[in-house]
């Protein structure tokens, strides 16, 4: 697994960006720092693969910085993930 991690270059954006190299049969991938959380408690985390936002429960979980994906659509060998998430 590979993590490829960049920061925003927005000065007022905490955001940032981890590029994951996806393997096919591979489910668990690690995050480089553990999402912060929403004043509703959620964990600021945006998860895109294809093209497409994917939804937390449905297609990942996220226990602390390990993202699990779950989806019906499996993952392919050299697909990118991409997880924008603030740093808590």
């Amino acid at each position: 697994m590979a993590v490829d991690q960049h920061t925003v270059t927005s000065l007022t954006s905490p955001w940032q960006v981890a590029e994951i190299v996806a393997s096919a049969g591979v489910a668990d991938y690690a995050l480089p720092a553990v999402p912060a959380v929403d004043s509703d408690g959620d964990p600021m985390i945006q998860v895109n693969y294809l093209s497409t936002v994917q939804l937390r429960g449905v297609d990942f979980t996220l226990a602390g910085a390990t993202l699990t994906w779950i989806s019906a659509v499996p993952l392919a060998d050299g697909e990118i993930i991409e997880a924008w998430y603030v740093p808590a």
